[in-house]
């Protein structure tokens, strides 16, 4: 297996910042550099506002970099997940027990915190338009990634046949993270570790409405097994998680 190259260190953004040496800042303006910050609202109101400025830059309009400008933010966030007062929402017809909590929608990019019981599969499933940052803030997960092949039907076209490519596989623990963009990694699927996991999201739509699918395979992939480059079919399941399982 090939540990995805996006795959990064928190711990190691968060000494980056430390440096000042990528602070691009003007006088009066928020800090595009972050501290560390003791209250998710406090966070939560610096990002929006660096991350505004970078949007009228010419990086800014560039999908590659501000997911990376927003992986330094990442590191930055409060890990206290016993702080946030927002609710966790249950996820029916998954195999294993999974919540998502909305930490704070808007734009210009929303966060979301998931939280998988040990062994849950959250099956293969794109984001049409959108890219995120994905962190793990306790126990583990797997994120198995899958490029879709140009002669698939639209996601849209719930029961239309696809084919995917196993790219790579990525092992998030405490302090990791990934990315994913409207054209990289986009396609992909969750496993949770043997302790379960929590992880946060920070997401951007650059087009369409937060559209999505699963993807059903045909067959068990066994992707344990899998190389690099494997091809494997299956069709677009529509946004039921239930029928996303084999």
């Amino acid at each position: 297996m090939h540990r995805r190259e996006l795959l990064g260190s928190l711990a190691a953004l968060s000494a980056f910042a430390g440096t000042g040496g990528v602070n691009a800042q003007q006088p009066d303006s928020a800090p595009w550099v972050p501290a560390q910050y003791e209250s998710f609202d406090s966070w939560l109101h610096a990002a929006r506002a660096a991350s505004m400025q970078f949007l009228d830059t010419p990086a800014g309009r560039t999908p590659d970099y501000l997911i990376r400008f927003l992986a330094l933010w990442g590191a930055a966030l409060p890990r206290d997940a016993n702080g946030w007062s927002t609710p966790w929402v249950e996820l029916p017809g998954a195999n294993a027990r999974v919540e998502f909590n909305m930490l704070a929608a808007g734009r210009p990019f929303v966060v979301s915190a998931f939280r998988m019981a040990p062994g849950c599969l959250l099956p293969a499933h794109c984001h049409p338009g959108g890219g995120g940052v994905t962190m793990c803030l306790q126990g583990a997960v797997q994120l198995e990634h899958f490029h879709l092949e140009a002669d698939s039907a639209d996601f849209r076209d719930t029961g239309g046949k696809a084919k995917v490519r196993y790219e790579s596989v990525t092992h998030l623990t405490p302090q990791r993270y990934t990315l994913f963009t409207p054209t990289a990694a986009n396609l992909h699927q969750l496993r949770a570790g043997p302790d379960g996991a929590v992880g946060v999201d920070l997401l951007v739509q650059w087009e369409g409405a937060g559209e999505f699918s699963y993807f059903k395979f045909a067959s068990d992939p066994a992707l344990e097994r899998a190389a690099p480059g494997q091809r494997f079919t299956g069709t677009w399941a529509g946004m039921n998680i239930t029928d996303a399982y084999g």
